[in-house]
């Protein structure tokens, strides 16, 4: 099996694990319910103060629409390869297409804002996500992504972890600001930590 064909399969693993989950108790399995509704109300913010109402905007790796839920009064389009997260998100009213984030089905210039949640940790490719978010996003338009910061990544390494690819790389925010601004041209006008010097951290980047 090839590297993008196991990672394809981990994946739908962890979708297939994290909704039975979220079926059977409502909550996440790996995040306190604390912790999900800072970040969700942290992000959502950002997306609010950067867009306005009815502006186009793509959650890019949206799961099942959770954070797009917190923004109604845009026109929200949603992007996962999970078609059991799309069929929820798709549910609240969110317009989804099924696709990796490496080759969105998007044209150029598309969305007035692009916002990403918890993903770049996670893809095989990290500059190829990037490079197509940037692609679908007008010019002027400002990308949100939301990471962990500064994660320690050994226990991704257990033996006993149950998933080969989960968290792959650790971001702080002078890695995010060098990814932005001198590897994709962007302008970094926001950086917002929650919780303090731990947990996640939201950067904005203006095209």
């Amino acid at each position: 099996m090839s590297d993008v064909a196991a990672y394809r399969a981990n994946y739908e693993q962890i979708a297939r694990d994290h909704l039975a989950h979220w079926r059977e108790t409502g909550v996440n399995p790996w995040q306190s319910e604390v912790h999900v509704n800072a970040m969700g109300i942290a992000t959502a913010q950002m997306v609010i103060n950067y867009s306005n109402a009815r502006d186009t905007i793509l959650d890019a790796g949206c799961a099942m629409g959770d954070l797009l839920a917190r923004v109604p009064d845009r026109i929200r389009h949603g992007l996962d390869f999970n078609a059991d997260y799309l069929a929820i998100a798709s549910e609240r009213g969110i317009v989804t297409a099924c696709a990796d984030i490496e080759d969105m089905p998007y044209p150029d210039g598309m969305f007035d804002l692009v916002v990403t949640t918890d993903v770049l940790e996670h893809v095989l490719d990290l500059n190829a996500a990037i490079r197509e978010m940037v692609r679908v996003l007008r010019p002027g338009g400002v990308l949100i992504a939301r990471t962990p910061f500064e994660e320690d990544l050994s226990g991704y390494l257990a033996p006993e972890y149950p998933y080969r690819f989960a968290h792959l790389r650790r971001f702080d925010e002078p890695t995010l600001r060098l990814l932005f601004d001198r590897i994709f041209g962007m302008t970094v006008v926001e950086v917002v930590r929650v919780f303090g010097t731990a947990w996640e951290i939201n950067v904005a980047a203006r095209k």
